[in-house]
């Protein structure tokens, strides 16, 4: 006997073939009803009131825009400091370019997969694929924590599928092209920048952000713990490396010393520094070291290049320890090092083991 129940809160009768007790809901949004069976009645009512709240519910809850939330939300993450300043002036700026314009006055209950997927669409028409995978990545996560809240029942990004960003292949200098440029360079201004990019696998940001306090002269080491970001045309900010792996002290090759130890100081105490002290813009290091390539007769790599052939050298002398690239390199985990360089690590072990098979070659 089927028991009379209010609309959507389902019904449960007992099935005259079995003697099982079935339950059925209607799933609310017009889609075909959900049923739950057992042997026991109350088990069946009890799962079927656990199916009518998750299927009645809402799909949002919070009726405020789109806009006003995440506002409150990238002022909540960077006051809960989750987020590095560089971090949230980027989302800032994705939410006041790209996510605002195009869903800011929907409501948050009303805010679908299909709005999330023309949002992207749209970056994808203008702008590059990266940068309409940061706006989904930057969107994701706040809706993430909107649900989290019990603002959203869902989070309607997870639906949307990701831009596809194809990784920039790395083109490392050879040793003989490494050779070259630095004998080639020896006059340019930026000369002791070039050597150090090369000898240590320093980032740009790392080598803009040094100090002469950083360097010990007699040593011969560097220290590495800050990172060089400019703010806008006229500010910068030196700022902690994102995993304590990045924080290291490296050995300086005799070359990059010599060139150190011929630079001027500034007032500033940078060592990389306009004439009147102050730091570099990374874009115009990367426009020079173009110039520098064009102007001694080289292809054009990125200047994050000089920092793979740092560690394609580093690989090939010593025979392939990714462990000890990695360290110096200061990645977060072996592991990114083996997903770049593993395939250079094993080929620099073959070159090891053919070295080794020359020397005993004819022994035994």
């Amino acid at each position: 006997m089927t028991e009379k129940r209010a609309y959507r809160t389902g019904s449960v009768y007992q099935r005259k073939s079995d003697g099982r007790w079935i339950g059925s809901i209607p799933d609310g949004h017009g889609g075909r009803a959900r049923y739950v069976t057992g042997t026991d009645r109350a088990d069946v009512m009890k799962r079927l009131e656990k199916a009518r709240s998750s299927t009645t519910s809402p799909r949002g809850r919070s009726t405020e825009t789109v806009a006003s939330y995440l506002g409150r939300w990238l002022d909540g993450e960077v006051r809960r400091g989750r987020l590095r300043p560089r971090t949230a002036s980027g989302y800032e700026t994705l939410l006041r370019l790209h996510i605002l314009p195009a869903i800011g006055r929907v409501r948050m209950d009303a805010l679908t997969a299909g709005d999330i997927d023309h949002l992207v669409s749209g970056v994808l028409d203008h702008r590059s694929p990266q940068t309409a995978r940061h706006v989904y990545k930057v969107i994701h996560r706040a809706l993430g924590q909107a649900v989290r809240l019990d603002l959203l029942d869902k989070n309607p990004a997870d639906r949307v599928e990701a831009p596809r960003v194809k990784a920039p292949t790395p083109s490392p200098l050879s040793v003989a092209d490494a050779r070259r440029f630095l004998s080639a360079a020896g006059d340019e201004p930026w000369f002791a920048l070039y050597a150090l990019a090369i000898t240590t696998g320093m980032r740009r940001g790392e080598l803009l952000a040094l100090k002469w306090s950083d360097i010990d002269m007699e040593a011969g080491t560097v220290r590495v713990e800050k990172s060089l970001r400019q703010v806008d045309r006229y500010r910068f900010v030196r700022e902690a490396p994102k995993t304590e792996r990045s924080r290291r002290v490296l050995t300086i090759p005799a070359i990059a010393l010599r060139a150190l130890r011929s630079m001027p100081r500034t007032t500033t105490g940078y060592v990389f520094a306009r004439a009147d002290g102050r730091p570099l813009p990374p874009a115009e290091v990367t426009r020079g070291f173009q110039a520098c390539l064009e102007r001694h007769g080289f292809r054009r790599v990125r200047f994050h290049d000089l920092r793979h052939t740092a560690a394609n050298l580093a690989l090939d002398r010593m025979g392939g320890d990714i462990r000890a690239v990695s360290a110096m390199l200061g990645h977060a985990s072996i592991t990114t090092t083996v997903a770049i360089y593993g395939t250079a690590a094993d080929d620099a072990r073959r070159r090891a083991a053919k070295a080794m098979d020359d020397i005993f070659e004819g022994v035994g």
